[in-house]
């Protein structure tokens, strides 16, 4: 897709979510929820990490109840990546509702705002060698564009750089691999420059 093309996807897939989001939905303690995954999966890979990473990562616990306040809660896709995306001449279809859940909108997106980076990660294993992450550098831009509610939400980039951590995290307890490893400490370190 060229970048016109692009924007028009992401605005249909926006539009999309929009319904869905509409549901309405019992909230719970977010924080809570996402800082103890966090911590679990970090007592699981502890060891992982040198003496100084650790403090660094010990550090962060104390930002998460400033960052992860204020939520709309809503049911959402949560598996929201470009192998469940489906395109055709005429519509955009999403498939594979399997991991849904009640969540903040903006756990929805945690997946797209990492194909910025990580594009191969999120496509299927004939795709990964034509993944390029610029062909994704807008699409925080485009998120943010067409849904307004997600573009109000305070802390937003802290937000996502802390469901990296999560996501990261979760894969090394299964995966004893450095470029997780790195991957957690580098969102670590730039979230606490962000303080």
């Amino acid at each position: 897709m060229n970048e016109t093309e692009q924007e028009a996807a992401i605005k249909e897939l926006i539009d999309i979510l929009k319904d869905i989001h509409k549901s309405k939905c019992e909230p719970y303690n977010w924080t809570n929820y996402i800082k103890s995954q966090i911590q679990d999966y970090y007592k699981e890979t502890k060891k992982y990490f040198s003496t100084e990473e650790q403090k660094l990562i010990e550090q962060l616990f104390t930002y998460y109840d400033k960052y992860l306040k204020n939520n709309k809660f809503a049911f959402i896709h949560n598996d929201l990546h470009f192998d469940n995306i489906i395109k055709n001449d005429k519509n955009l279809y999403l498939i594979d509702f399997n991991n849904a859940m009640t969540a903040p909108i903006d756990y929805e997106f945690r997946l797209l705002y990492r194909c910025k980076n990580e594009p191969w990660k999120w496509a299927n294993s004939e795709m990964n060698p034509f993944q390029k992450p610029e062909d994704y550098k807008n699409i925080d831009t485009y998120i943010k564009k067409y849904y307004k509610e997600f573009a109000d939400i305070k802390y937003i980039d802290e937000r996502m750089i802390i469901y990296s951590i999560l996501d990261n995290m979760r894969l090394l307890t299964r995966f004893d691999n450095n470029e997780l490893k790195e991957s957690v400490v580098n969102y670590t370190q730039k979230l606490l420059k962000l303080n």
